[in-house]
């Protein structure tokens, strides 16, 4: 019975990971910025363009975190942010 569920769950697992392969394709132009260098292992897996600067979740980046992020989007085409949590309504602003 377990190995019959472990069989059905990486079959599932698989359907998953050939979807998600099948969508970042289109995506590989797309240089992408979160703001946490824990979305390495997806963009390795997926063969995405992510770019980490290290901010904390719910604090407003100080001005020189913002002049990196608008460095990113000039030299490098950045032109998608993740940001992993709610962003302080002045970062968002911003």
């Amino acid at each position: 019975m377990v190995d019959d569920q472990l069989a059905a769950l990486k079959q599932e697992f698989n359907a998953i990971d050939m979807a998600a392969r099948e969508t970042m394709r289109s995506l590989d132009d797309v240089v992408f910025v979160a703001t946490h260098p824990r979305y390495q292992y997806f963009a390795r897996a997926y063969g995405l363009n992510v770019l980490s600067p290290e901010w904390e979740t719910a604090e407003m980046p100080n001005a020189d975190q913002l002049a990196d992020l608008e460095a990113l989007v000039e030299n490098e085409g950045a032109s998608v942010l993740n940001w992993e949590a709610e962003p302080p309504e002045e970062a968002r602003h911003r």
